[in-house]
């Protein structure tokens, strides 16, 4: 091993070196983005679930309050923070792609960055009309 290195140039290392800091940078990121991504998913498919039993529970049709409103408004948020995790995913895939072929990523990073800060919005607001809703059953 030691006579290949000798072999290659001073600059040829260094530039070896730097792929394979590319590629660890770009593998890490892209770890790191997909595992966030993925439990917003999870995340906000349970609570789809959650609030949609909740919304048709025999308990909640008899409420006089704002509880359905907050578990319906928590089910759009939720299926909205879902959808946006799933456009996320179809676009990291072009991403990855681009990375790849040294293309420019410009359009693409620009969206993934806002429909994932949109999702995690739309996600963060579901939790809010879920909490408004035990809120509102607590003091009926």
């Amino acid at each position: 091993m030691a006579e290949n290195e000798q072999q290659l140039t001073p600059k040829e290392v260094l530039a070896i070196k730097e792929s394979s800091y590319r590629q660890g940078l770009y593998q890490a990121w892209f770890a790191t983005a997909l595992e966030q991504t993925k439990s917003v998913f999870t995340l906000s498919s349970a609570g789809v679930g959650l609030s949609a039993t909740l919304i048709f529970s025999e308990h909640t049709k008899h409420i006089e309050t704002w509880t359905p409103l907050w578990l319906l408004l928590s089910v759009v948020c939720f299926s909205v923070a879902a959808g946006m995790c799933i456009l996320v995913f179809q676009i990291n895939g072009t991403l990855v792609s681009k990375l790849i072929q040294d293309k420019d990523t410009q359009m693409e990073d620009a969206l993934v960055g806002r429909l994932d800060l949109f999702g995690r919005i739309a996600f963060a607001t579901g939790i809010v009309m879920l909490i408004f809703a035990a809120i509102a059953q607590i003091w009926m």
